[in-house]
């Protein structure tokens, strides 16, 4: 199976081509646009037929100074807050959002890049889907694995923290397949004692994917530019950065729906 990144071309749309970002959204499982500010941000958002928005009650604990009346989440420059990754400048391995809820609950992710870093903070893209339709493909009896109901738990990070998951890391429904695929230090792939052989077997042969083939992609946004992606589709993760001037902003909005043109009654 072929990456959805394959022929791929970085282009940052204007934020008033809504059609070319729905074409790269539901061909490539992203789109990146321009956004002068984070109001214009919010209004293509807006225009984009992006209305629930989603907020953990994990962030509500621990990012409570980052959390925007809106449903929005400042990620970076903060001087409070004991979120690891939103506090941090640290690398971000492969994830999907929204750690602890059932998979599709969070359908879209949006970030605006207020301010970038000099050094670092490359996105990272993983086409987590296609990947494992190849694994299918090649070999069916790990693949298959990965759909059983206790294959995989995302821990919480924090011992008095009760919330995780526990499920399929790829789920198969009326709306096609999505995933939860992440390699951050929520994972917990050695959770299943049932199938543990072959979900060690088909999360090594992912994870081969997630460098050096087409199925992974890293690029760097620049301040001004937006990423909106399907979250129950893409992975995705960030390099480590180094704020050498102002801080490293980035405004994210996650959203239970996905895009589309038409009323915004």
């Amino acid at each position: 199976m072929k990456s959805r990144f394959n022929n791929y071309r970085f282009i940052a749309h204007s934020s008033e081509c809504l059609d070319s970002i729905i074409l790269d959204y539901y061909t490539h499982g992203f789109a990146v646009f321009e956004a002068k500010t984070e109001e214009a941000f919010k209004n293509t958002l807006h225009n984009l037929n992006l209305k629930e928005t989603f907020i953990s009650n994990y962030n509500k604990i621990f990012h409570s100074d980052g959390i925007s009346k809106d449903g929005g989440n400042q990620i970076g420059g903060l001087m409070n807050g004991y979120h690891p990754v939103f506090n941090s400048q640290n690398g971000q391995q492969l994830h999907t959002d929204a750690s602890y809820s059932p998979i599709g609950t969070v359908k879209t992710s949006a970030l605006y890049f207020e301010s970038q870093s000099q050094i670092g903070g490359e996105t990272i893209l993983f086409d987590s889907c296609n990947a494992f339709i190849q694994l299918f493909k090649k070999k069916r009896n790990l693949a298959q694995a990965l759909l059983e109901k206790n294959a995989f738990q995302r821990k919480p990070t924090f011992s008095h923290i009760q919330d995780q998951y526990i499920g399929p890391v790829y789920k198969i429904s009326e709306s096609g397949l999505s995933t939860c695929f992440t390699l951050d230090e929520t994972a917990n792939w050695r959770y299943s004692k049932i199938n543990f052989d072959r979900i060690q077997a088909a999360k090594e042969y992912l994870e081969n994917l997630t460098e050096n083939s087409d199925y992974a992609l890293t690029f760097k946004l620049k301040e001004g530019q937006a990423i909106v992606f399907q979250n129950d589709k893409i992975s995705h993760g960030r390099k480590p950065y180094k704020d050498t001037g102002k801080a490293r902003i980035v405004k994210r909005f996650l959203y239970k729906d996905t895009p589309s043109i038409g009323s915004h009654q």
